[in-house]
């Protein structure tokens, strides 16, 4: 919803219009004046919204975003929700430095940068010439480095722009020192550097976790209920050390099932306000990269006493849902509680008892409960996608390092049916815990997923319908019934993870919210009173550490100030914040997918491979290996001069009309990696099919 109110007062934004008249061009018929209000005050409150005159709006023509300078030296501005081409810049900004700019045509997406508010740093390496020290950027620019410390050359450093100058060398301060060049885990260091993550812990932080106990102390026990006798345990990755969630599984007397989620209760050991907290929230989330993982909080914490770890007390925030045979939520409870896990499986082995292949050592004892809790799953999974649940069938890469970092094998990520029951109990826990604190209408933080533009989605129709697939599809466009619909009719088709890939992208983004609008990919209608929120993962997401404190709050009846104003704003920034935090992570985890996929390409410089195209940019394609390694190919380097169609999705060559589309496969030659600036090209060795 929040996007439409954007497109319509986009479209009238000389004139502005009033909140009634935007009310009435939004012509949703199901939604009250009172809840558009309430999404309208919070694009207000983050300054989407200009008020121009009384009661008159539009949009916000001033905006902060990020710098980008592309090769050729244009200037472009990415914002929250779009990107802005750059008309005159009195500031000489630098990729990665936070501005603010006035857009000047909406139209034409253009504007002026007005201020600078941050000067990102900017990886360098330390250069030494004449015996003066330089710093040299990854794009080759040179800045004369302006510092009295002791640096070699081969250093690599964060640098911050002080002074461009036209005529002489721009000079540069040190901003950071990571090391030099060949030191192991450098890499991900710079990474994290560059999108806005910290990945030290200050003397602050150090000195309170002087006070973390290894063990839950008797009086943290106190008022909540003991459920160390229960049968409860976890199921993750081989490798995780964090542990937010357990689960547990009766069936009473009645026939119902009664599923247990237990989730961390780290609020016991954060405090808000500490210097844990507030490191905490400027993080948003833990950043998982390839050889290196970044935690929100310490490993004292997200590792130790907050970790879900076996044979050893732990406090948790309960949600015990009762369950008839239908899947049907009869009741719930949810509490303070004190848990004792009694095994950390992994899904490797519960996917072996699942598979009926054989039961791991020690998993003996819970063989059959696993197998009630997966068909459970499975009732749960079938209800969600009568409710519009979208399942994308679009796999993950796995890069496999040995001990100092160096990718040995690149792979496709597992997902087995011990994945897929987590999942869905953890879907359960969310969506009821976001459900009976919207029912008492209390300010929150709420997963949104809105409705998928409509005009992306016809192109994307149209595209496989112009491969010559066949769909069936019925009702609305924007409903998730004609999603899974479309997701049905391909599923047989030799191009399905293509199209699968395709239709993903062209959904809306799940965001955080303050208000709720629902969840399209899960089906979660707000027109039904339901809602959806992250609750599950307090040790490695900040909004669940925030959901947490409002329900410690709702249980110990101290509700008051979660009424107040104050309260409001405060779920707004912590929502907004964490959004791009949560894209910034994103972005660490695809920039150490590509640096470690061209490091462990760069040996096989002029091997021939079988992959698909998996994109077209207005110059260039680009080929997926079976193993999810992706590189580019210039259509300069090709045998023709080739037009790319945007809305047909293929490229055509003038003289042989030879004709490329998404997912056809071809066999390419490796001609170039580049760990260092994290690319892979290949050039077109023939077309298969």
């Amino acid at each position: 919803m929040e996007q439409r109110i954007l497109e319509i007062l986009k479209v009238s934004r000389n004139n502005g219009l009033t909140k009634e008249e935007a009310y009435k061009k939004l012509a949703y018929t199901n939604l009250s004046f009172e809840d558009f209000e309430e999404v309208f005050e919070g694009l207000k409150d983050q300054r989407k919204i200009y008020q121009t005159g009384k009661d008159r709006y539009t949009l916000n023509p001033f905006k902060e975003g990020e710098v980008k300078v592309t090769k050729k030296g244009t200037i472009l501005v990415k914002t929250e929700d779009e990107t802005i081409e750059i008309t005159e810049d009195q500031f000489n900004c630098v990729t990665g430095d936070i501005v603010k700019i006035r857009i000047t045509d909406f139209n034409e997406q253009k504007g002026t940068i007005k201020e600078v508010i941050d000067r990102k740093g900017i990886i360098a390496e330390v250069k030494i010439k004449n015996k003066k020290k330089y710093a040299v950027t990854k794009d080759e620019k040179e800045y004369e480095l302006k510092t009295d410390q002791n640096v070699v050359e081969g250093l690599i450093i964060g640098i911050k722009i002080e002074k461009d100058r036209k005529d002489k060398h721009p000079i540069a301060t040190i901003d950071r020192v990571f090391g030099h060049k060949n030191r192991p885990r450098l890499d991900e260091e710079i990474i994290l550097y560059e999108n806005n993550f910290e990945f030290i812990w200050n003397d602050l932080i150090k000195k309170e976790l002087q006070d973390t106990p290894s063990e839950v102390k008797e009086e943290d026990k106190k008022g909540r209920k003991d459920l160390r006798d229960e049968v409860i345990f976890t199921i993750d990755g081989d490798d995780t050390k964090d542990i937010d969630d357990a689960i547990s599984l009766k069936t009473l007397e009645n026939g119902n099932y009664l599923l247990g989620v237990h989730i961390a209760d780290v609020t016991n050991y954060v405090k808000e306000g500490s210097e844990i907290d507030k490191e905490a929230y400027q993080r948003a989330t833990s950043v998982y990269m390839n050889t290196v993982v970044n935690p929100m909080y310490p490993v004292d914490l997200s590792n130790g006493i907050c970790s879900l770890n076996p044979n050893v007390d732990r406090l948790a925030l309960s949600c015990n849902m009762e369950l008839d045979k239908n899947g049907n939520l009869v009741d719930y409870d949810i509490f303070e509680s004190v848990i004792r896990s009694r095994i950390q499986m992994t899904y490797k082995k519960v996917n072996k008892i699942l598979n009926d292949e054989e039961t791991p050592v020690g998993y003996e004892p819970y063989a059959n409960i696993l197998k009630d809790l997966y068909n459970l799953s499975l009732i749960l999974e079938k209800n969600r996608k009568k409710r519009g649940y979208q399942e994308f069938d679009v796999p993950e890469i796995k890069v496999v390092t040995d001990e100092e970092g160096i990718p040995t094998e690149i792979k496709k990520r597992e997902t087995g049916k011990g994945e897929k029951l987590i999942e869905m109990f953890m879907l359960e826990a969310n969506e009821t815990v976001a459900t009976y604190v919207y029912n008492m209408n209390i300010p929150f933080i709420y997963r949104d997923h809105d409705k998928p533009n409509e005009e992306k989605l016809k192109k994307v129709t149209n595209v496989i319908k112009n491969y010559g697939e066949r769909i069936e599809t019925k009702g609305n466009l924007l409903t998730p019934k004609y999603i899974e619909d479309l997701l049905a009719s391909l599923k047989d088709s030799e191009k399905k993870t293509t199209y699968s890939t395709m239709i993903l992208r062209s959904l809306a983004k799940a965001t955080y919210e303050a208000y709720n609008i629902g969840h399209f990919s899960i089906g979660i209608d707000v027109n039904k009173k339901e809602a959806y929120t992250h609750f599950t993962s307090p040790i490695r997401r900040y909004p669940d550490t925030t959901v947490h404190r409002v329900l410690k709050k709702i249980l110990h009846n101290s509700v008051e100030d979660l009424y107040t104003d104050d309260h409001k704003r405060k779920m707004i920034e912590i929502a907004k914040h964490s959004s791009v935090q949560e894209q910034n992570a994103d972005n660490c985890e695809r920039s150490s997918n590509k640096m470690k996929t061209a490091e462990y390409m760069e040996k096989y410089i002029g091997e021939t491979y079988e992959g698909n195209i998996s994109g077209f940019t207005p110059n260039s394609m680009f080929v997926e290996l079976p193993n999810l390694i992706e590189g580019r190919i210039g259509f300069n380097t090709m045998d023709d001069f080739y037009n790319y169609d945007e809305e047909l999705e293929i490229i055509t060559g003038e003289k042989t009309n030879k004709v490329y589309r998404l997912g056809d496969k071809v066999k390419v030659t490796l001609v170039k990696s580049s760990k260092e600036l994290r690319e892979i090209d290949f050039e077109m060795t023939k077309k298969v099919n």
